[in-house]
């Protein structure tokens, strides 16, 4: 439903400035909405993606999340699933997952006070990456493990927005190979 949120700032004389701002908070899974990720207790196949009843696993999400949803992970590991990548090999992502924002949650958040890992299972010659797309990226409190030569690659086109990365533990970064980059995270301008 829709809140009005006030906010009132007042100076050392006691001078105030106040505005009001409509915020709608949907709980619905989808756009605009959560979603709930759960390793251990979650169920891609009973589950709805809320709190209550998550989702298992990323290639849920990948598949039932929904443009500008925000995603949560609850404690536990996650893997990439060879079923959601896109079966291009772009140079640095040998087996890469599109994950654009027109179509899927690039707001990734671990869920407060636990441990959301994502085990990327590289090995030299399998390097899955996710390339997200789009202007408002953000990735926070996961811990990203065996990555091959990128973990996230941010194709940021022509916006003035970007990517936020902030409270990330990110080890074993693997060597990508001659001619890759290797990298947790890889920021990419693509102008036409």
């Amino acid at each position: 439903t829709a809140s009005n949120i006030v906010v009132r700032i007042t100076d050392k004389d006691g001078d105030w400035v106040e505005g009001t701002w409509s915020v709608t908070v949907s709980t619905t899974i989808g756009a605009d909405g959560f979603c709930f990720l759960n390793a251990t207790s979650g169920n891609d196949t009973t589950g709805t993606g809320s709190l209550a009843a998550p989702y298992q696993t990323i290639a849920k999400a990948h598949a039932s999340c929904g443009a500008r949803s925000i995603i949560y992970f609850r404690a536990g590991t996650y893997t990439i699933d060879p079923s959601i990548e896109d079966g291009t090999n772009p140079g640095d992502c040998d087996r890469r997952v599109l994950w654009p924002e027109t179509s899927r949650g690039v707001i990734w958040l671990g869920y407060p006070g636990e441990t959301a890992i994502i085990d990327f299972e590289s090995a030299s010659d399998a390097q899955p990456c996710f390339q997200m797309q789009g202007e408002n990226i953000w990735i926070d409190g996961l811990e990203l493990q065996n990555v091959g030569s990128i973990a996230f690659k941010f194709n940021i086109r022509t916006s003035g927005f970007g990517a936020v990365v902030r409270n990330v533990n990110a080890h074993d970064l693997l060597f990508g190979g001659d001619g890759k980059n290797s990298s947790f995270f890889l920021w990419t301008r693509c102008d036409d």
